[in-house]
């Protein structure tokens, strides 16, 4: 994939995520998979998981 839509994925799933304060796991795989992808690492499962929580949660914050 080439940056530019690694950019759009990410703008997209980014706004999908604040619209809606119940996501659901393709948006927040989306955004967890261009997040890694711009900084370069591999994520393991645990990372996932943690990335995960915290995406949730900021997603109940900001729908508050």
């Amino acid at each position: 994939m080439s940056m530019d839509i690694h950019k759009q994925n990410l703008s997209e799933s980014v706004r999908l995520l604040v619209e809606n304060s119940n996501p659901g796991g393709h948006e927040i795989q989306c955004v967890i998979d261009s997040l890694a992808y711009f900084i370069g690492v591999e994520m393991n499962s645990e990372c996932e998981i943690a990335a995960r929580f915290t995406i949730k949660g900021v997603t109940k914050k900001l729908s508050e």
